[in-house]
């Protein structure tokens, strides 16, 4: 996963960024600060939007309408805005039990420059979150990020900005805030101070400065920080499509499914050839032992067909039934069979007899049997003790 740092200069006036390269599980492999020519190949990219480009506003409903739409709820943010709604892109967030519902905004011209910049560079953006999200955060407690000649605030779990630390001393945004959160009576209990290392400010000036008691908490790092509980504001027209996201996760399998699918694709193309050339080739001997057999000159159009046909009316002549003539030989045993008979158990017919399973008694059987021979039909019955009494009739006697 290839994760990019865009900041809001991006690419009009510096077309370097930061980059970070994470396996799976979130460990580094390779990071850099660079333009996009050295970026290493990845089949999925993830962008992280500086802490200025993005606004979370929160729209306070009453509980009884936090079911509405989200353009709704959009549309009560509209005069907290300075520029036009319509040039927003936003996500709404879930409601709080307080009932405010965050909603973050981005500049629509702003993300569309960039994921149509990445996309010319073969980039394919599955996720895009706020800066500020990635910050830990702990309640009632502010954190700020020291960064080169930049830093991040991240007042609770959805808001946050940036603040300028080009000058000395504390930064005018965070003075600002504290001083309206004083006034509110709503002070945070502490503000944490988390870097990347390099910066390391005097906690104990801006304690006395602000007025509550500052930390340092950790050292945090953009290229290693969760994305777990951040929102991507990826959704509605810019939202990436699914089937092409697990398409990349998945790509050697689905290669090597797809190259077995074609290799069992041919096979059967092959073995339909085959049994195409062998059905021929039957045909051809069929015809060969028709010929020989009848010979003639009627012309040969089934000669499978042809040849049961002629065969079972050569049957016929012999005073034999033909594989096809077992309809007639029903038709002979009913006109013989007494009612007191019964359905037969069972029937089978195969090599020109008809095989007969009958619960009647034997004398029923055997009168016929009688009855079936002076038709000139061959029919004999096979009768033991406790079983069923067995007919079986075939052609002429």
């Amino acid at each position: 996963m290839l994760r990019l740092l865009i900041p809001s200069t991006w690419p009009a006036a510096n077309t370097s960024c930061g980059w970070a390269l994470c396996d799976e599980d979130g460990r580094l492999l390779q990071s850099g600060f660079s333009d996009p020519r050295t970026w290493p190949e990845s089949d999925e990219c993830e962008v992280v939007l500086t802490a200025e480009q993005c606004l979370c506003l929160y729209a306070e409903v009453p509980a009884k309408a936090r079911k509405l739409d989200d353009e709704v709820i959009v549309l009560s943010l509209e005069d907290q805005l300075l520029g036009d709604l319509a040039d927003e892109h936003w996500v709404v967030g879930r409601s709080d039990q307080a009932g405010k519902i965050p909603v973050w905004l981005v500049r629509r011209q702003r993300l569309t420059d960039v994921l149509e910049t990445l996309r010319q560079l073969g980039r394919k953006v599955q996720r895009l979150v706020w800066e500020v999200q990635l910050l830990p955060i702990q309640t009632n407690h502010l954190s700020v990020a020291i960064l080169a000649e930049r830093g991040v605030v991240r007042t609770d779990v959805n808001r946050g900005y940036a603040v300028d630390l080009t000058g000395d001393g504390l930064p005018v945004e965070l003075s600002l805030d504290l001083a309206a959160s004083r006034q509110a009576a709503r002070l945070p209990l502490g503000v944490d101070v988390v870097s990347d290392g390099k910066q390391a400010p005097d906690l104990a000036r801006w304690g006395q400065e602000l007025g509550v008691p500052c930390h340092s908490w950790a050292v945090w790092d953009w290229r290693t920080a969760s994305l777990v509980r951040a929102n991507n504001l990826l959704t509605g027209p810019f939202a990436p499509k699914a089937l092409g996201r697990a398409f990349s996760r998945y790509r050697p399998a689905l290669w090597v499914l797809g190259a077995a699918l074609g290799i069992a694709g041919l096979a059967l193309v092959i073995e339909s050839l085959w049994l195409g050339q062998r059905e021929h080739a039957l045909r051809q001997e069929i015809t060969t032992i028709y010929q020989r057999s009848f010979p003639g000159n009627r012309p040969i159009l089934d000669p499978f067909a042809q040849l049961q046909a002629d065969a079972g009316r050569l049957a016929n002549l012999r005073g034999d039934f033909a594989s096809s003539d077992f309809l007639q030989l029903l038709a002979a045993l009913s006109v013989d069979a007494p009612p007191v008979l019964g359905q037969p158990l069972r029937i089978r017919y195969e090599n020109r007899q008809l095989r007969l399973e009958f619960a009647a008694p034997p004398k029923d059987i055997v009168a016929l049997v009688g009855a079936l021979q002076r038709r000139g039909l061959s029919a004999q019955t096979s009768i033991e003790e406790g079983k069923p009494s067995v007919l079986v009739v075939g052609g002429a006697q």
